[in-house]
């Protein structure tokens, strides 16, 4: 049986998460990830703690830079086991380009990795990678 009081908090936080997101708030956005977080997805090096945020930052500030970031999280589902939860889905991601380029469209599957910790949910690990368009 799902327990979805027990979800409200971390589909609260995807809430904030995607808001700092598409406002281009940085340190909002970083706030969400633990100080040891690894980040796995496609295409980047597996970074974990500081260096994992870090880099994360620049990628962000590259993107802020070049993009207006419009973000539609697809959950498909959220388990909270304790102090524990993952949540995984899907992101529509929408960049539109601030230099009058294309506009792009992606859709990404992802998986998270929640901690409680303080009386936080923060992001303890994600992968993300791009779905294809066509099987």
């Amino acid at each position: 049986m799902v327990d979805t009081d027990a979800e409200f908090p971390i589909e609260a936080a995807k809430s904030e998460l995607r808001d700092a997101l598409n406002l281009g708030d940085m340190d909002r956005l970083l706030s969400f990830y633990s100080d040891e977080v690894v980040d796995l997805s496609e295409g980047r090096f597996t970074r974990h703690g500081e260096c994992a945020k870090a880099a994360l930052r620049s990628y962000l500030e590259r993107l802020f830079e070049n993009f207006h970031v419009n973000l539609v999280p697809i959950v498909w589902r959220i388990r909270v086991i304790g102090e524990a939860a993952h949540d995984l889905g899907w992101h529509k991601l929408t960049l539109v380009s601030k230099h009058g380029g294309e506009t792009l469209v992606h859709r990404h599957r992802y998986l998270e990795v929640w901690r409680k910790s303080e009386n936080q949910w923060k992001v303890v690990a994600f992968m993300s990678n791009m779905e294809p368009l066509d099987e």
